[in-house]
């Protein structure tokens, strides 16, 4: 009986399914009949999109360590929990080239995010460009080149901090020591005496 029900079910099922099917083209050939179908036009593309084995991208940034392009790190953390994150200004030593891209760290994650990256053909003495290009970083291969051609910049940036900050922590500690006169002589005196 269950046997007989289920097959009952699958062949209703199917006769709707062929109902829907006939007046589904049957609508669609009566709407062909009294309208005129435009052609759907093409998506514009992105460079990214243009650029698919990112030529253009691996060049720059080839230049960019060659060339040791001026690097301009800003932090702009501005107390986010968790988070930090950086935007980085790239200038050829000619200024006729400039890239600019944001990075950010999530601590509680682990896990960089990079933004976008362009590439801008600047006018050297000037803040104008005339043209640019954008990458959108939506294919995972662009996203890594750039995440670490990028996060080496912060590396490198918060190390000449650290550096900074033990210089600074040196400087006041021998400035501090040089203070302790009488602790000095104390401590020379014990030296020779034991």
């Amino acid at each position: 009986m269950k046997i007989i029900l289920t097959l009952l079910l699958a062949i209703i099922g199917f006769l709707l399914y062929k109902i829907y099917s006939l007046t589904k083209e049957k609508i669609v050939e009566e709407i062909d009949k009294s309208c005129i179908r435009l052609e759907i036009p093409k998506e514009i593309p992105n460079f990214e999109d243009h650029d698919k084995d990112d030529v253009l991208l691996k060049d720059v940034i080839e230049s960019a360590k060659l060339e040791e392009w001026e690097v301009e790190i800003q932090d702009e953390s501005r107390g986010m929990l968790h988070t930090n994150s950086y935007k980085i200004t790239l200038n050829n030593p000619q200024k006729t080239l400039r890239i600019s891209s944001r990075i950010r760290y999530d601590y509680q994650n682990q896990k960089t995010y990079t933004s976008s990256f362009i590439i801008l053909k600047t006018i050297p003495g000037s803040i104008s460009h005339n043209g640019s290009v954008s990458y959108d970083l939506k294919k995972e291969t662009t996203k890594f080149l750039v995440t670490n051609f990028l996060w080496s910049y912060v590396l490198n940036y918060k190390q000449g901090l650290v550096d900074e900050r033990i210089s600074y922590y040196d400087d006041i500690k021998k400035s501090i020591e040089s203070e302790l006169i009488t602790l000095k002589r104390d401590k020379s005196i014990n030296k020779l005496l034991t």
